[in-house]
């Protein structure tokens, strides 16, 4: 992942993250923005290189500098970490889509973290820093159809193995008929269990299908010997994969632990490749959702309630 991203317009560049000043804006949309790329769709690209100051200039108090000679210019600097270390990514990219409409600066807030979803170069099968930049495929449409996307799989996924049997309507609210003949799943929506059964051959379907065009098997080299783990051409690749091992866990799978809800909260997943530990610059994972109970405040609220609240109030009633 790149430091700075910028948003490319039809009318250019229209911000940067990180960047503030409207000159250096200009510079990076003379850099950045071609005529020929415009489409109707805001996309992200890192720029190559970034105009800034110099600090150690401005510290030492040097006088009546000529501007040029106090301004410098450094590339854009890469950050290296192993998406399948990072606990709940494709939890929290589904998440993103869960109650309403995926907008520019989600987008943005998502990419400042993890960078782009990899979708410039899937076609042509890469996965290099070059098309860690971005470009035109990926525009907020396209994230917010992938974001979404994964928000179906998770969903179905989490009504069809719900603790107390099939949660039919979430099922009936994400999955049709259409989905499945797209998908080649001869399942009829005729009955609960043909529900649940539909469900899960649909999410897996979804998840044979990113993983197998953009990630393999791979040999990894670290600590005098070769390891055997994953390897993949996009992060949305490495997301699925955290899918994937998700619908075949052997191990704990944890659910929201409000009332009537079956959201998964974490997981455990297998050994991931050791992709990325032994580079250069390599940023440890950001976080965990490993003491998280609740898959939101008012499934908390409501796991209260019934829990302390209204056993509380019933005692002291009892009492009276």
């Amino acid at each position: 992942m790149y430091e700075h991203y910028c948003v490319v317009s039809q009318g250019g560049v229209a911000s940067c993250t990180g960047v503030e000043d409207p000159d250096v804006l200009r510079e990076l949309n003379e850099q950045l923005h071609e005529p020929a790329r415009a489409q109707h769709d805001d996309y992200l690209e890192a720029p190559s290189f970034v105009r800034g100051r110099s600090s150690e200039l401005d510290r030492l108090g040097i006088g009546e500098f000529d501007q040029l000679s106090r301004t410098f210019y450094e590339a854009n600097r890469v950050h290296v970490y192993s998406p399948l270390l990072v606990p709940g990514l494709f939890l929290e990219f589904a998440e993103l889509a869960d109650d309403a409409d995926v907008t520019l600066d989600a987008m943005l807030d998502w990419v400042t973290l993890y960078g782009v979803l990899g979708l410039q170069g899937r076609e042509q099968g890469r996965g290099d820093l070059q098309e860690a930049r971005g470009g035109p495929k990926e525009n907020l449409r396209s994230f917010a159809s992938e974001a979404w996307k994964a928000t179906k799989v998770l969903r179905l996924y989490e009504a069809a193995t719900a603790p107390d049997g099939p949660d039919e309507l979430t099922i009936l609210n994400h999955l049709n008929t259409q989905m499945l003949i797209r998908g080649g799943i001869n399942i009829s929506l005729t009955t609960p269990l043909k529900w649940r059964d539909a469900a899960l051959a649909w999410v897996a379907h979804t998840i044979r299908d990113v993983v197998a065009s953009d990630c393999h098997p791979e040999l990894y080299e670290g600590d005098h010997r070769y390891y055997q783990g994953w390897g993949f051409r996009s992060l949305l690749g490495a997301m699925y994969l955290q899918m994937m091992w998700l619908m075949t866990a052997t191990g704990e799978v944890r659910k929201c632990k409000g009332p009537g809800c079956s959201k998964v909260i974490t997981f455990e997943q297998p050994d991931p490749s050791l992709e990325g530990l032994w580079q250069k610059g390599y940023r440890k994972p950001y976080k965990t959702r490993a003491d998280k109970e609740f898959c939101s405040n008012n499934c908390k609220a409501k796991w209260h309630y019934h829990n302390v609240a209204k056993p509380r109030r019933e005692s002291e009633g009892a009492r009276l």
